[in-house]
């Protein structure tokens, strides 16, 4: 019977073509009369499935042991790694890793022989990717540390990509920062060893006036012409894996290896690999240098050159979607580009890229204004899948899950998920603290911030705010970014007219200066939060008149561009201003409005919040019909 599976296996795929000719005219059906099989399961077999898999399948059941003559090994070792290739394409990764060990097993002993030392590579480097995808990390470093072992340092920079995905994979951002750099220099690029601000600036503009030196036509001429060899790919990999761990910790090497991946694409070729290059250049036009018309330019060269590339760029679709764009675009775009992309990854096997976006996805989805029962719902069907692919982030969607439900008023316990000792908050902060991951102990304060902020305690909401900013990871421009200085700018205003100090009308008016900036590129995303500020503003200057038009002018903003809960925010703070110039029946009309606002987005918690504190006469059925006004499909 073995040997009756090895020939029908040989001839399946001569037909398939597995040693380079075919001859696809040949049937499966045909195939089997000639061969007079009277097995019907062997007949099912052969009729489920292509015929390039049945064969490899066929010779697989029949073994190495089978297999007298050496080169057939080494044979069925390529018809393996063929099996395994197609299976990724379908995201099998499982698969994949069948057929990579029956390819091991054919290689046996002469496994890294010089003579198939590619096929051994090969073999490796897509096992290493699939054990990636199942979320190995184990299994992903043993298979490439194989390939680094055994061949040179050019042809083992996939390998070393893997590795630093396994090590991103367990939040171990300053080893990925000082392996990569490492590397770097061993592929003679030159990334300075003390990145001091003044270096920092000069090399960001001689990048600039680099790049400068090619217009958006010249630079997708050069892809569509260009040929890049995987070597250069990889190389652009490396640093956009490394400019990733800069990105998490605000590692000062962050813009100096973002400049050597964009001159190194100018001098190399561009191609899809580049897109990154070009969104981190446009990203730090806008943020070090302020010229967010600069900025906007790079990213679109960046979107333009993924428009023009068949693979997808994971890591420029991310910087464009949650940086770069939350200046330019509508937020609701964004939004369903981020989900896009998180499907798009999910195909891919990119599964911790695809978590990283759903993640994102969920943040621009309540800053949008999305009803919350709804984005709970949806972290509660993934949580899973990030606890299974992508645990280095549970700790950050713990924390925007834990501000949800202390609006909300949910009281599911999101620790739960954690398969280690912490089961609060404070636990939290230890582990932290611990870690010494200032990143984290970052998104902690900042969360606190949110949180005091949201529910009025200003007091509270100053300490959170200065502990937040103090970290290296403040100022790094994302979603989080926009909104502390929106509500730090509002409580420093609401803070001075409470008399608690001068300072805080000049922190007001900082953030009032950004918003000003950032509404003349994106009117329907900034216009509510400037009118809002100003609002604050001219209140703490006494101008009663001017103010008030002002909170309804944000009160309007906020509805038309779909900010239900930014215009519940405005009336609320609406009626403290009120309520401070004693003015207290129009108060109390502001909190009622403020009230139906946050029931609508369904900040049940909030909302109940501003009922007890201002004596609210609330009926059940206008708090029903409120809730069902902001029921939007996901």
């Amino acid at each position: 019977r073995q040997s009756l599976q090895v020939n029908l296996g040989k001839f399946l795929g001569s037909i398939a073509g597995l040693d380079g000719t075919s001859s696809e005219e040949i049937s499966i059906e045909a195939s089997i009369e000639q061969l007079n099989l009277s097995d019907s399961n062997e007949k099912d077999q052969l009729n489920q499935g292509s015929t390039s898999l049945v064969a490899v399948d066929l010779i697989n059941s029949a073994g190495p042991d089978c297999i007298s003559i050496q080169s057939q090994s080494s044979r069925f070792a390529r018809w393996n790694l063929f099996a395994a290739t197609e299976s990724k394409k379908k995201s099998n990764f499982q698969a994949v890793l069948h057929y990579c060990e029956h390819g091991f097993c054919f290689l046996g002993k002469k496994l890294w022989a010089d003579d198939l030392t590619q096929i051994s590579r090969e073999l490796h480097e897509i096992a290493a990717f699939a054990s990636y995808a199942v979320g190995n990390t184990a299994d992903t470093t043993q298979f490439a540390e194989g390939i680094i072992e055994n061949v040179s340092l050019e042809q083992s920079l996939f390998a070393q990509l893997m590795i630093l995905r396994a090590l991103e994979s367990e939040e171990e951002h300053q080893h990925i920062i000082a392996r990569g750099l490492a590397l770097l220099r061993s592929l003679n690029l030159n990334v300075p060893s003390n990145p001091t601000p003044q270096i920092i600036m000069e090399i960001l503009t001689e990048t600039g006036n680099s790049a400068y030196k090619y217009s958006e036509e010249d630079i997708i001429t050069m892809q569509k012409s260009t040929s890049v060899n995987s070597i250069q790919r990889n190389v652009m990999h490396l640093l956009g894996a490394v400019s990733m761990a800069c990105y998490q910790t605000a590692s000062p090497y962050y813009p100096l290896v973002m400049c050597e991946l964009v001159n190194y694409s100018l001098e190399n070729g561009v191609c899809e690999e580049s897109a990154q290059a070009f969104a981190l250049l446009g990203y730090y036009q806008m943020f070090l240098q302020g010229n967010y018309i600069s900025g906007k330019y790079w990213a679109d060269v960046a979107e333009k050159i993924i428009e023009n590339s068949t693979k997808l760029n994971f890591q420029a679709n991310l910087c464009l979607k949650s940086f770069c764009y939350l200046w330019h675009k509508p937020w609701g775009q964004l939004t369903d580009e981020l989900f896009s992309l998180y499907e798009i990854s999910m195909k891919a096997g990119y599964i911790d890229g695809a978590m990283y976006a759903i993640c994102q996805y969920w943040r621009m989805s309540f800053a949008r204004g999305e009803k919350l029962s709804v984005i709970s719902r949806h972290y509660d069907s993934f949580m899973e899948s990030i606890v299974k692919h992508c645990y280095s982030i549970l700790k950050f969607v713990i924390l925007d899950f834990s501000l949800i439900n202390e609006l909300t008023g949910n009281s599911d316990d999101p620790y739960s998920y954690f398969d280690e000792d912490i089961h609060n908050e404070e636990e939290l902060v230890l582990d932290g603290k611990e870690r010494n991951n200032s990143h984290l102990l970052h998104f902690i304060a900042r969360k606190r911030f949110f949180s005091s902020f949201l529910f009025g305690d200003f007091s509270k909401a100053a300490i959170y705010s200065k502990e937040a900013s103090s970290f290296p990871t403040s100022r790094v421009p994302k979603i989080q970014l926009i909104h502390h200085y929106f509500y730090h700018g509002l409580m420093a205003f609401r803070l001075c007219r409470d008399g608690k100090g001068a300072s805080y009308l000049k922190e007001g008016q900082e953030m009032l200066e950004f918003m000003t900036i950032w509404h003349e590129h994106s009117p329907r995303t900034f216009e509510n939060k400037l009118y809002l500020l100003e609002a604050e503003y001219l209140a703490a200057s006494c101008n009663r008149n001017a103010s008030l038009q002002r909170f309804d002018l944000a009160i309007k903003s906020s509805r038309d561009n779909g900010f239900i809960q930014e215009q519940g925010l405005a009336h609320e703070l609406k009626g403290h201003y009120l309520s401070s110039i004693i003015e207290i029946p129009q108060a109390k009309e502001s909190y009622e409005k403020a009230y139906h606002c946050y029931i609508q987005w369904g900040a049940n918690a909030k909302a109940e919040r501003i009922r007890k504190d201002h004596n609210l006469e609330i009926s059940r059925g206008d708090v029903e019909q409120n809730s069902l006004k902001h029921n939007r499909d996901w």
